[in-house]
């Protein structure tokens, strides 16, 4: 069940991003404890049609896999899964690179030094 507070607020930041022109469109989504919380969408998904963005429009992620690997690792280097001194290669052996976890949570290119 979507909070109705939540909602309204992110609702009106989202129509502001949009208002400014800091946004063409988006989608927002907070769930808590297994519920959804706000569920918001604002803007147009397509500058040429005009076409409205729906809660199932499809956005290109761009780099937000790298937020999700690096969450990933820090969540198993909690129980001791992953430690950041591991070697891509011990537990990804295809990559085969002497890289470390710490190493591919930043943001340069420590991959060719590594080889």
């Amino acid at each position: 069940m979507v909070d109705s507070r939540a909602q309204a607020e992110v609702k009106a930041a989202a129509d502001e991003l949009v208002a400014s022109r800091a946004e063409i469109g988006l989608q927002v989504a907070a769930i808590h404890e297994s519920r959804t919380v706000v569920d918001v969408v604002s803007g147009v998904s397509n500058t040429l049609t005009g076409a409205a963005v729906a809660r199932d429009t499809l956005f290109y992620a761009a780099s937000t896999a790298k937020a999700v690997a690096s969450t990933l690792a820090h969540v198993l280097v909690e129980p001791g899964v992953l430690s950041y001194d591991s070697r891509v290669a011990d537990v990804w052996p295809e990559f085969g690179a002497l890289l470390t976890a710490d190493t591919l949570s930043g943001h340069d290119d420590a991959s060719a030094s590594a080889t």
